[in-house]
């Protein structure tokens, strides 16, 4: 996922296409979501009525042809006139804390039935970005590393230091997972699919980093009050 700090040009944008054309989905599960999805997922559906008679269902569909859920004015779709083709890479250009992000994604599936009840719709996947996962890992990393010095620092009572070395490895536990998960078809880590992200990602972020940090910063925020109120 580069990050650019002016818009990305046409050019830089279909480099990135292209190379990004060969790489693989970022997870094994490709295609399930058009029948069941498997262990350990979660189905987030939404349904909402449009309206009703064939105008406004191929409105809908001309709609969704045109890429238009991604035209929110902070988020594009790089480019919007991609024919809804199986195998087709585009670019989602996003702009974020006034930095220019980028990221691909492969059209997995195309359904246009005309049977009893007439459907339309497609598929997309995000695709294997090694790089952006293992520099997640390193700011990710980075933020463990002063966690562990604060850890370290005698002027702290033993439980804020305990907690705060608690967030600490958590942490960078959670990022060595996030950068194997991100080169997983690089290194034997097959195993390490979503479900299992969950849960060990999942629970060394909210328990360990995320709870232990808060109540270590709680302790000492509450040790400089009171030494401040002295």
């Amino acid at each position: 996922m580069p990050c650019f700090l002016a818009q990305p040009s046409t050019k830089a944008i279909r480099e990135f296409v292209a190379r990004q054309s060969e790489k693989p989905f970022s997870y094994s599960e490709v295609g399930y979501s058009r029948d069941f999805p498997p262990r350990g997922y979660v189905v987030d559906h939404r349904r909402i009525c449009l309206g009703k008679g064939l105008a406004t269902f191929e409105a809908a569909c001309a709609a969704l042809r045109s890429w238009e859920m991604f035209n929110l004015g902070w988020v594009r779709i790089c480019w919007p006139d991609t024919r809804l083709v199986p195998g087709l890479t585009v670019a989602v250009v996003a702009r974020c804390f006034g930095l220019w992000w980028l990221n691909a994604c492969r059209i997995i599936y195309v359904i246009d039935e005309s049977s009893a009840i007439r459907k339309f719709g497609f598929a997309y996947g995000t695709l294997l970005e090694c790089f952006a996962a293992c520099l997640t890992a390193l700011a990710g990393s980075i933020t463990a590393w002063l966690h562990l010095r604060l850890s370290m620092q005698k002027a702290w009572p033993s439980l804020t230091r305990s907690l705060w070395a608690v967030a600490a490895i958590s942490l960078l536990f959670s990022m060595i997972l996030a950068a194997l998960y991100g080169c997983r078809f690089y290194f034997p880590v097959g195993w390490l699919d979503i479900p299992w992200m969950r849960v060990l990602h999942g629970t060394a972020n909210a328990l360990g980093f995320g709870l232990a940090g808060v109540a270590a910063w709680s302790l000492t925020n509450r040790a400089l009050i009171h030494s401040a109120s002295r």
